[in-house]
């Protein structure tokens, strides 16, 4: 199996896998040989995930990148209409933005 561009896994007990039905093919960067996603999706999966991660977890992140500019609210509503997580950023748009 192979664990990324040097071979290695973390040895760090602070990560979670969650597993998403959400298409992998949407909103990935390819950077220097690792998969990641955009700032967009992983605001949308937070909010998502709000039960497993924490609902002041998510709403902190959505808040951050609106306020740091890492995002906007456009590029959002984008990423959730590719995405098909519409109805998930609607439920949650009021508290996020400032």
């Amino acid at each position: 199996m192979d664990d990324g561009p040097s071979g290695e896994r973390t040895r760090e007990n602070g990560y979670r896998l969650i597993r998403t039905k959400t298409r992998l093919d949407k909103q990935i960067i390819d950077e220097k040989g690792y998969r990641i996603v955009t700032v967009e999706r992983a605001v949308l999966e937070a909010l998502k995930f709000i039960t497993k991660i924490g609902e002041r977890t998510a709403i902190k992140a959505a808040r951050e990148a609106l306020a740091t500019r890492k995002t906007t609210e456009a590029k959002l509503a984008k990423a959730a209409k590719e995405l098909a997580l519409g109805a998930v950023l609607a439920k949650h748009l009021e508290v996020i933005i400032p």
